[in-house]
């Protein structure tokens, strides 16, 4: 978070651990919950229901709590409803604490990096000829720009067929899944299938791909990606890119390595690290269009 005060700052390593650690002494103390593990996992069950982002001086309140320099907030914070206690704490404090990956995740994600920065070129690549080099570059370069049109399209066919059988991809309700069923079940269980949920992927520059065998290669290009939602669903499941009225817009690079499966190159692994990430409402303004995609 970068609320703090007046003014909009990044807070320090202290002041994190400061807000985690009253985020686990706030969990802990709940009435009726038996430890904090036990209040983070109430907390996490009813994370997205808050529609309104706190104020700034509930905001700065918080987090001059939270620092232990200044009590002015602690009247107000004290009155407040348990409902405005844990919406507070879920978007002003439980974003840093809940971001943190389980083991499972870690595990994934190191697994995942691993794999592109081990790819490398391979004695075999030195028969490949230039041209066939170029035209399985091309052929290649071309899963980027699909992969984001798509999903701008709800292409769904389009897009999970573009993974290999065996490529995996890490998902916080479902864990590992696996090949294109799995990323099925990736999106809708992050609500991108949602008749609500709106996706814009836009790659910026092209995609760098680097052929490194006859039947491998990696590739990195830089996107921005945003997801709109239209309307608040209370039902929602937790876990959907944004929350109900909300619009999430998202600079990161991507990592790709890819494999050439009975004559077709399909993604094997894929990982995203975020750059920066803006939220805030959607605006009134904003008009969403399920254009009709021609067949693929």
């Amino acid at each position: 978070m970068s609320e703090s005060g007046g003014g909009a700052r990044r807070l320090t390593v202290e002041e994190q651990r400061n807000v985690a650690t009253a985020y686990e002494q706030m969990a802990a103390a709940m009435a009726g919950w038996r430890d904090a593990a036990e209040g983070r996992r109430r907390l996490e069950a009813i994370q997205g229901k808050c529609a309104h982002e706190p104020s700034q001086k509930m905001k700065h309140n918080f987090f001059a709590v939270a620092r232990n320099h200044d009590r002015k907030g602690t009247k107000m914070l004290n009155n407040l409803p348990r409902s405005a206690w844990l919406c507070l704490f879920l978007l002003v404090a439980g974003g840093p604490v809940m971001a943190q990956r389980s083991p499972e995740a870690e595990a994934w994600r190191k697994k995942t990096l691993d794999t592109f920065r081990n790819a490398k070129p391979t004695p075999a690549l030195a028969r490949v000829s230039a041209v066939d080099r170029l035209l399985a570059i091309e052929e290649i370069r071309q899963i980027p720009y699909k992969y984001c049109r798509c999903i701008n399209q709800r292409d769904w066919d389009c897009w999970t067929n573009l993974f290999a059988p065996d490529s995996d991809y890490w998902n916080s309700k479902l864990g590992v899944v696996k090949g294109p069923s799995g990323m099925y079940q990736h999106l809708i269980a992050t609500g991108m299938t949602s008749e609500r949920v709106h996706s814009q992927f836009v790659i910026l520059g092209g995609p760098e791909i680097e052929l490194l065998s006859p039947t491998t290669a990696r590739g990195t290009f830089q996107e921005e990606y945003t997801f709109s939602s239209v309307g608040v669903d209370p039902s929602a499941p937790k876990g959907e890119v944004v929350t109900g009225g909300e619009e999430t817009r998202a600079f990161g690079v991507y990592y790709q390595t890819y494999g050439k499966i009975e004559g077709k190159w399909k993604i094997k692994s894929n990982i995203h690290l975020d750059l920066r990430i803006d939220k805030g409402p959607v605006s009134s303004q904003a008009t969403f269009i399920n254009s009709e995609a021609p067949p693929n």
